[in-house]
């Protein structure tokens, strides 16, 4: 029995591609793994007889021996990412990916599929935010060929996306990028005030609809959620900035340091004096060595 965590993928082939409806779109058979995640357009795709429905955010697994199609709705097209890749195994120089009906599969060309109980519990069809780690992955991924180790970067790029796919369906996680969007948009301007009517009209939800989908995909409200996000980023600028606490608590958005302070140790359990001292490296002093360093080493650049 294998187990993802030892997996090596080997990267046959990643590109961009459009279906359109051509002709090698149509029923084929794999003998690699692929996954396909679609971009933009609309459509379906067939695996093993069962219709599954294609569109922005649907990431698609097609394992070895499966018989596939694509199918494009009308007058559209489907935009997708596309990585050929075996686990367990290098294929030899060559080796045809799939084939295409009414050709018979040639078991010799198959990639080898040991039991793997964390893969056979992700199923063919999920949903996936474009600000998704296996989106971003699948973005660099496409770029991995030309460049220096790029086929060791791809390939844990690929791990990468198989071992956050195994672990968010453990989780029960289908991440709605209308809400990935505002939690990204918290994390990175969380001193921001932000308001439930603007992210109502931002998402095009009912209140009632987003807190449930936000508090689905957070686990908590979405002012908890920016109040967490806040704190967060007030514990790295106590860390790697010489801001005072007063200043900190400021940029913020704190009515007083006395509710940042009650705030932060409420959560890191001392305050935010406390937890700086505790764990910034320097001690606030070494501007003299710097300088020092400098004036030795680059005495051009000391003068006016």
């Amino acid at each position: 029995m294998a187990s993802l965590s030892e997996a090596s993928p080997y990267i046959r082939s990643a590109h961009r591609w459009v279906y359109d409806g051509g002709i090698h779109e149509h029923t084929r058979f794999g003998y690699a793994y692929a996954v396909h995640y679609f971009t933009a357009g609309a459509g379906n795709i067939m695996v093993d007889g069962k219709l599954y429905k294609a569109e922005k955010g649907t990431l698609v697994l097609i394992r070895p021996g499966q018989v596939h199609s694509f199918h494009p709705a009308a007058r559209q097209s489907l935009e997708a990412y596309n990585v050929y890749f075996d686990l367990w195994s290098v294929p030899t120089d060559q080796q045809p990916r799939f084939v295409f009906a009414p050709q018979e599969p040639d078991q010799q060309y198959m990639t080898l599929t040991p039991s793997c109980p964390e893969l056979d519990h992700i199923p063919v069809c999920t949903s996936m935010a474009a600000t998704s780690l296996p989106a971003d992955c699948l973005h660099q991924l496409c770029q991995m060929e030309y460049l220096t180790y790029g086929e060791e970067i791809a390939s844990s790029l690929m791990r990468a996306i198989l071992l956050y796919w195994a672990g968010s369906i453990g989780n029960n996680q289908v991440s709605d990028y209308r809400i990935t969007r505002l939690m990204e948009q918290m994390e990175l301007y969380p001193e921001t005030a932000f308001h439930i009517e603007d992210w109502c009209r931002q998402t095009g939800l009912q209140k009632s609809q987003l807190y449930k989908l936000f508090h689905t995909e957070a686990g908590m409200s979405p002012m908890a959620y920016q109040s967490k996000m806040r704190l967060k980023k007030a514990a790295v600028l106590l860390l790697e900035t010489r801001q005072t606490v007063t200043l900190i608590s400021e940029h913020l958005g704190y009515s007083s340091i006395h509710h940042f302070s009650k705030q932060f140790s409420s959560v890191y359990g001392r305050s935010p004096t406390e937890y700086r001292q505790l764990n910034r490296m320097d001690t606030g002093q070494g501007d003299s060595w710097f300088n020092e360093h400098i004036k030795n080493n680059h005495p051009l650049s000391t003068k006016g």
